[in-house]
């Protein structure tokens, strides 16, 4: 016995496809048909496919335009009630306009030694980004990041380049970029003079270069410190150092050596305090800092005693005669007389 039934299956025809492309890209067909075993793909564009596979496909479109795709899928096995069915969608094709567009932003094109500059990546359209440094012709650092930190320990020129591409080439009519900027690294400079001396109660005008900014250390051997020009009033030999800040903010560093020549003290044997302003003071010339003295009588009595002596005794209260000083200068002791006439 055969039994006869009615037809009950039906194909239906399905695929899925973007509908906006640029001109030679490829376009991705996924087939979505059912009950289907034979396949027949018309393009639009001329081209053609027949297939028993439901494998999605690519076609490349050339030319750009609008193009309506058919599928026609069937089957050629029984009991089909609707054994082939056509599904349409149409597709534009456009020309590719984008353009991979490297660019790079930096704060800085000069610099002082050891200083980290960042590199902003500010390309257009770009997904990948290789960036490399070039000193002297020759590579020196290759990194791929968005952004780009690097620090210039020496001084130079240096070439940073910036590679930018897209492995997307959907619309690209090009795909890749290079920029490149250049980097100078100064190294900071700064003189505080040639090494020099003075004798001691002299002062001396310093002058340093080249900066923006100026510190002289010790502080306690200088007047106005923090100037290009200070004075040197040290009652000792020292080392002054210099430190300049330049208008990129690079610090530098410099010395000399200002030695201080002890003058020997210049003692009268005499002084007229008779207040007619000539030789009235008890003056010890080439002493710029107080110091001991002490006066005595011809018996050996003390008479006069200060322990920080500058230049002011005029005699008061003593008699004219002859009188024996004992004075501390400088770790040295100087003894001899002097005799007081009104």
């Amino acid at each position: 016995n055969v039994k006869i039934t009615n037809p009950y299956l039906e194909v239906e025809a399905n695929f899925s496809v973007q509908d906006t492309l640029c001109s030679g890209s490829q376009s991705l067909l996924i087939n979505l048909s059912t009950n289907a075993n034979t396949y027949n793909w018309l393009f639009g564009d001329g081209d053609s496919l027949l297939t028993n596979s439901i494998s999605s496909i690519s076609h490349f479109y050339t030319d750009t335009g609008s193009f309506t795709i058919q599928l026609i899928s069937s089957n050629n096995g029984e009991c089909f009630l609707k054994p082939i069915d056509t599904a349409y969608y149409t597709v534009y094709m456009i020309k590719p306009y984008l353009n991979v567009k490297a660019n790079i932003f930096t704060k800085f094109d000069t610099v002082c030694p050891s200083t980290t500059v960042k590199f902003e990546n500010r390309s257009l359209n770009s997904k990948n980004h290789m960036w490399i440094v070039n000193e002297l012709g020759k590579n020196i650092y290759k990194m791929v990041d968005t952004n780009f930190y690097f620090t210039f320990n020496t001084e130079g020129t240096y070439l940073v380049t910036l590679v930018a591409s897209n492995d997307n080439i959907v619309c690209f009519d090009t795909l890749r970029d290079s920029t490149k900027v250049f980097l100078t690294v100064i190294q900071p400079y700064s003189f505080a003079g040639n090494d020099t001396f003075l004798f001691n109660c002299d002062t001396i005008m310093l002058s340093g270069c080249c900066g923006t900014s100026y510190s002289w250390q010790p502080e306690e051997y200088l007047l106005n410190f923090n100037s290009k020009t200070p004075t040197f009033i040290g009652d000792a030999s020292a080392v002054i150092e210099l430190t300049t800040i330049d208008d990129l903010g690079c610090i530098s560093k410099d010395d000399l050596f200002v030695e201080v020549l002890e003058k020997n003290p210049i003692i009268p044997n005499i002084f007229t305090p008779n207040k007619d302003n000539l030789n009235d003071i008890f003056t010890i010339a080439g002493i710029c800092k107080p110091f001991e003295l002490i006066l005595y009588n011809r018996w050996g009595k003390e008479v006069y005693k200060n322990n920080a002596y500058t230049n002011d005794f005029d005699g008061s209260d003593l008699p004219d005669g002859i009188y024996y000083y004992k004075a501390s200068i400088r770790d040295n002791i100087y003894k001899g007389w002097v005799q007081l006439l009104r």
